[in-house]
């Protein structure tokens, strides 16, 4: 059977206000118009039809909610997986090169005239910087009227983490003098301004995976 656009707009309202992720929404929209498309053609009423099909395949909404957290707690279980496996390849052979390189880079640059920027700017810089893409990406995804994403919850989780951990670790390390730190000091501050930079060239390396390499992804969840 044919499904106009409006009988699809009924089956997206009743989808709306039954599942909590854009992820669920879509899966469950796409099943149930491709399963009346192939529905033979009837004397019911197509709201009758719907519902009838999706009891069919999820028997209820609770059961589609329940089934909803389940897959949800194994998507953000698989992209934590991913994220600190990100995180452990950046200190594997041959990358581990890179690390050392940056690392030393860090030190070199941290001593004479560019120590302020190295060790102050630097740091707020690229630990502001995946909150500010992930925020943007969730306030174009309001915008656009999608719902809660499971993925961009991920990101926003990590992103938030990361700026209280490596400044309040990056605060108690610097004194208000710059200048003034001993070896000890300096050591660990250059250590955590790497540690900072590592979490967030695997941030945005995830990131970039998870909606960018897949043009098709990245424009379902956009338009």
């Amino acid at each position: 059977m044919k499904v106009t656009d409006e009988e699809k707009a009924f089956v997206r309202n009743l989808i709306w206000r039954k599942v909590k992720y854009q992820e669920t929404f879509e899966e469950v929209y796409d099943h149930i118009i491709t399963a009346l498309e192939h529905h033979e053609e009837s004397d019911l009423p197509f709201e009758i039809l719907a519902l009838q099909t999706l009891n069919e395949s999820f028997m209820s909404f609770k059961s589609l909610r329940a089934t909803e957290r389940q897959r949800a707690g194994m998507l953000i279980w698989n992209l934590t997986s991913k994220y600190y496996s990100g995180l452990l390849s950046l200190f594997k052979f041959p990358v581990i090169f890179i690390t050392i390189v940056a690392y030393a880079l860090i030190t070199y640059l941290s001593i004479g005239k560019t120590e302020f920027l190295i060790r102050a700017v630097f740091p707020a810089f690229i630990g502001l910087l995946p909150l500010i893409l992930i925020s943007i990406h969730h306030l174009y995804l309001i915008y656009k009227g999608k719902k809660r994403s499971v993925k961009i919850t991920f990101f926003v989780v990590k992103a938030s983490f990361i700026i209280p951990v490596c400044f309040n670790g990056f605060s108690n390390v610097n004194s208000k003098h710059l200048c003034t730190l001993n070896a000890v000091s300096a050591i660990l501050s250059t250590f955590m301004i790497m540690m900072l930079l590592i979490n967030t060239v695997n941030f945005i390396r995830l990131y970039s995976q998870e909606f960018f390499t897949n043009p098709s992804a990245l424009s379902r969840i956009l338009f």
